[in-house]
């Protein structure tokens, strides 16, 4: 594609293989084009994604912050035979090289631009030689480029406000509820059914026991932590959960940041919590009332504090309000008829944001929360004789919690689901159409948001038939909710450039609890309009439709499961480790570059040569009794298993790159070596077929080969339980899969709980 701007000698040229056409530019005017290229090309990326070419050998270094900088800088190359602006694709789909030779051209490479593209491309110049022409003392953050087109997508993008009428806390959209019908059933879990005229009696009673600003409830997903979670909202205080499963180090951890006044414990985890405090509460089961506290909280108050990965070594915890969440629960129930017939199933850790809209949204309006019984909260096959049997109506979870119920699903099912509303994390672009294949009928709805400002912010629908080469969009905000994408500058980026996701609205967060540096980095107020708002770290572009894109991460964070992970936690964690000089974590990235396990590179103190060579031989022996074997076992102490990595490497030193930075690149395609071959039984083989199966390798792993380290996690070790139950009959646990870690490890767990030793084979 070819397209000649009407007011200026410009060709924009669409990828093609040669070129051709053009207009001659006269030598004067040279330094003055080529500055104002210069200085777009700043605007667009930064010095750091730029590179500029005088001819084969030479390439310059872009600085300044001035037009006039630039026409400077391109005065001393005007002359070159050739010179060549080329912007990184990263993070972008689309690389963009804009030429002179004789001629001015700009080229795409990567995704195909339309005419109106590239004309926006060309506007884009034109304002920066109008700024140049005018006033070459102009900094180039003050050129405002965009168009008036791009500034009105911007516009209606973040036209969200909506009056909702809506009780200002949670615990009062759950009393609105109570007072329409006392008697329609509110939880199930089991055998047990709780109305909701009984929920609130036992919130209530429980409530006027409980004194404090903080509580944190030590329970896994239960009737007991809906209890205590009301509760204590109830009560006025803001409620911390706390998984009984962590580790005990981990558990102080968070105990000592969220400077608890109060712990509720499920009964089940009395000896946890008495590791914890002395001053810990059971959680009654007797105690009612049906007298509420009035006036205990208002919509401004915290209603919850719920931690995240930190970079720094220690999780932050993330203030919320009532109102944000309130506001959330509300848009998405009339949004999407919520009503009391229909039935959630719950699979989200209380841990985890998302258990907020599937516990209290469910609850606003009406309708019933079904919990998987105790310690089957991942298991597969009992996810789907719930749906089946409770009628379950509403799905919301991460894509791998997804997909691993549509790998388990029969033929056919019978099932009354249809809603599934998916985020959390990149979303399988093939996930929807297999929905609507299993569950015809279903609406299938793409999710997204931060902890730190509303569960759920921006979505977007996926029709029926809809497929998309590379992502699923982010979508569009919700209501009283803004999305933004901000350029370097922090002003609105012109369409379908990269820039960081801002979010913002009623449902922002107050920021990190004690960590004022950090909230006002991640929390400023927006310079143009003075409102709040949160710097995701997303890297994003919006579309001429309105649509945000993701395109990854600016910073070292991840997600696996849907855990947000930071890979500087992980990497101080290590470092702790007397014996270790350093250590960088990278992810390990499937096809789609989706993050599938961790891999970390540690390099050793240099003690002694004796040192060195038992690390090596640890490498070369999985299994030995040394660093790389004991570094596992350690951070899963310390850390959320979620954030151990799969993979130990040992290496001499840290690869940097030209910028003095630390390779990552050259880490993650770093070769892994060839496994090693060993015997396989009955056991282990079907250990390694269900691995294959599950965590979709090409070829069978090896038998010393780690289950992380192969992109499994917790959920796809529910699968992988699910499956080898089934065809052994053994009383195989997760546990198992993620402890023992290899496939011979596994197997063995498989051969004696089988009632099978010694490898023999089963009668």
């Amino acid at each position: 594609m070819e397209r000649a701007h009407p007011h200026f000698p410009l060709v924009c040229k669409g990828a093609s293989p040669a070129a051709s056409g053009g207009h001659r530019l006269p030598p004067a005017s040279a330094p003055v084009l080529l500055g104002a290229l210069l200085a777009q090309a700043m605007a667009y990326s930064g010095p750091r994604m730029v590179t500029v070419r005088t001819d084969i050998d030479h390439v310059l270094t872009l600085d300044g912050t001035t037009i006039g900088d630039f026409i400077a800088t391109a005065a001393a190359v005007a002359s070159a035979p050739a010179f060549q602006v080329a912007l990184d694709p990263e993070p972008a789909a689309t690389a963009l090289t804009f030429a002179f030779c004789d001629q001015f051209r700009i080229e795409c490479a990567g995704q195909p631009r339309d005419a109106e593209a590239l004309d926006r491309i060309a506007a884009h110049y034109l304002a920066f030689l109008r700024a140049a022409l005018d006033d070459p003392a102009t900094e180039v953050s003050e050129v405002d480029y965009r168009t008036m087109a791009e500034k009105q997508v911007a516009a209606r993008l973040n036209d969200t406000a909506r009056d909702l009428v809506h009780p200002p806390c949670l615990h009062e959209l759950f009393e609105a509820a109570v007072d329409r019908d006392p008697d329609a059933i509110a939880v199930v879990q089991g055998e047990t059914r709780l109305t909701f005229g009984e929920l609130d009696a036992r919130a209530n009673g429980l409530a006027r026991q409980l004194h404090g600003e903080r509580i944190g409830i030590l329970a896994t997903l239960s009737v007991e932590f809906v209890v205590c979670a009301l509760a204590v909202m109830k009560s006025g205080a803001a409620y911390v959960p706390l998984d009984p499963k962590l580790p005990e180090q981990r558990l102080r951890t968070l105990f000592r940041l969220g400077h608890l006044s109060t712990l509720l414990a499920d009964p089940a985890y009395a000896e946890v919590a008495a590791a914890l405090t002395d001053s810990w509460l059971p959680v009654p089961e007797d105690v009612v009332s049906h007298e509420r506290l009035r006036g205990r909280a208002t919509g401004t108050d915290l209603a919850y504090l719920i931690f995240t990965s930190g970079s720094t070594g220690e999780p932050k915890g993330v203030l919320l309000d009532h109102i944000g969440r309130a506001n959330m629960i509300t848009d998405l129930n009339e949004r999407f008829g919520i009503v009391p017939g229909d039935r959630m199933l719950v699979v989200s850790s209380p841990s985890f944001d998302m258990s907020v809209y599937d516990l209290f949204g469910t609850l606003a309006a009406g309708a019933t929360a079904v919990l998987p019984e105790r310690g089957r909260e991942q298991d597969v096959d009992h996810w789907v004789r719930l749906i089946t049997g409770e009628r379950v109506t509403l799905w919301h979870s991460v894509p791998s919690a997804l997909s691993l119920l549509l790998n388990l699903l029969p033929s056919q099912v019978d099932s009354v689901l249809r809603l599934f509303l998916v985020g959390g994390d990149w979303i399988p672009v093939d996930q929807p159409e297999r929905v609507h294949r299993a569950f015809p009928g279903a609406e299938f709805y793409s999710l997204g948001g931060a902890t730190e400002v509303s569960v759920d912010s921006v979505i977007h629908r996926v029709p029926p038939g809809e497929r998309y080469p590379r992502a699923i969009p982010y979508g569009r905000p919700l209501a009283n909710q803004t999305a933004r994408v901000l350029d370097r500058y922090g002003r609105d980026a012109a369409l379908e450039l990269p820039g960081e996701l801002v979010l913002g609205g009623v449902g922002l967060g107050r920021g990190y609890d004690r960590r004022p540096e950090l909230t006002a980095e991640r929390f400023p107020l927006d310079p143009f309009t003075g409102a709040g708002m949160y710097r995701t770290g997303d890297a994003a572009r919006l579309g001429p439709d309105g649509t945000i894109e993701l395109l990854g991460r600016l910073d070292q964070q991840i997600k696996l499961d849907g855990v947000r992970i930071e890979l500087g936690e992980i990497q101080t964690a290590i470092e702790a480790d007397p014996r270790v000089r350093e250590a960088v974590v990278v992810p390990r990235r499937d096809d789609s570059g989706r993050a599938v396990a961790l891999v970390a590179f540690v390099v050793p103190e240099p003690e002694s040569d004796a040192v060195v060579a038992g690390l090596r031989e640890a490498v070369a022996e999985p299994g030995g009794e040394d660093l790389i074997t004991e570094l596992p076992e350690r951070l899963r102490g310390v850390l959320h298993r979620s954030s151990v990595p799969g993979e130990f490497r040992l290496i001499d030193r840290i690869p940097l790159n030209a910028n003095g930075k630390v390779d990552r690149t050259w880490l993650s395609n770093l070769a892994v070596p060839e496994p090693a071959q060993s015997e396989v039984d009955e056991y282990a083989e079907a250990v390694a077929q269900v691995w294959t199966q599950v965590l979709g390798l090409t070829t069978p792993p090896a038998a010393h080969e780690r289950f992380a380290a192969l992109g499994g996690g917790s959920l796809a070790a529910t699968q992988v339980v699910s499956r080898l139950r089934r065809r052994f009959g053994a009383d195989l646990s997760v546990r198992d899969v993620l402890t023992r870690a290899t496939v011979s490890g596994v197997a063995e767990v498989l051969r004696i709980k089988s009632g099978v030793k010694n490898g023999a084979a089963r009668a």
